[in-house]
């Protein structure tokens, strides 16, 4: 909502889920074995019972109940007609019973070396209260921009979706966009140490598969900057060639410099 605090979004939010959650009937005498695993916390009350109880009866004595009823039908009136009767009651007429019921919540931190994230929800329906590692971060956080995450960084252990986070075209190893290079002919993403060939016109990284030496002066290229030689038909870079014939591109042809 406009003009609301993250904070005060996200509380609205968990109290509308629980009180969704107080219209289910809850149990009786439910005990809970605590192991090293998990830790119990029992939060104490926010009020006090009197201030509870004054806050019902503040709120059934502010309006009136209206009941409505009909009128037994007679020989003269065909339709029952339909009345209201308004009822205020008075203060001692109300008996006001507290019950303390307890909501189970569910609070996981999950640290993946250098990120922590976390995820909260209700304990007896599993209903999400707040979420930091199902969808990747880079996309909006609400509506059709959601993606789910797939998989964490093996470097940073940052968890991101399938669009932004690659494995490893050699080793298989999980890389985020910082933590990996991209090979400027395939597009595959290797790690840094997996793909260390760059093409001497583009300066590109260049993976071994996309990598190619001009047999005339040996130096490593991109599959973009090599040509093949119209006349011996050698694969040779293009700083290694000339273009001869035709107007501008048109019929030009490409000779390497031993030809």
């Amino acid at each position: 909502m406009l003009g609301q605090s993250d904070e005060d979004s996200q509380r609205i939010k968990e109290n509308d889920i629980f009180l969704r959650e107080l219209e289910q009937t809850p149990e009786i005498g439910l005990s809970l074995n605590q192991s090293d695993a998990y830790q119990i916390i029992i939060h104490k009350p926010l009020e006090t019972e009197e201030k509870v109880k004054k806050r019902v009866i503040d709120g059934i004595l502010k309006e009136p109940y209206i009941v409505y009823y009909k009128l037994k039908k007679d020989e003269g009136n065909i339709f029952a007609d339909q009345r209201e009767l308004k009822i205020t009651p008075s203060v001692k007429d109300l008996h006001i019973t507290i019950k303390l019921i307890y909501v189970p919540k569910w609070e996981m931190d999950f640290q993946s070396k250098e990120y922590k994230y976390t995820r909260k929800m209700t304990g007896n329906s599993g209903a999400i209260l707040y979420d930091t590692i199902t969808h990747c971060n880079k996309h909006w956080s609400v509506g059709f921009g959601k993606k789910n995450n797939i998989a964490a960084c093996d470097i940073c252990g940052e968890v991101l979706c399938k669009e932004h986070i690659w494995q490893c075209a050699t080793c298989g190893s999980w890389r985020c966009e910082t933590h990996s290079i991209m090979c400027g002919s395939c597009q595959r993403r290797y790690c840094p140490e997996h793909i260390l060939n760059k093409c001497a016109d583009c300066d590109n990284a260049v993976c071994d598969s996309c990598s190619m030496k001009c047999p005339i002066c040996g130096e490593t290229h991109c599959k973009g900057h090599m040509t093949k030689c119209s006349k011996c038909e050698r694969i040779v870079c293009a700083s290694c060639t000339r273009k001869e014939g035709g107007f501008l591109s048109i019929g030009q042809k490409v000779y390497c410099k031993n030809c």
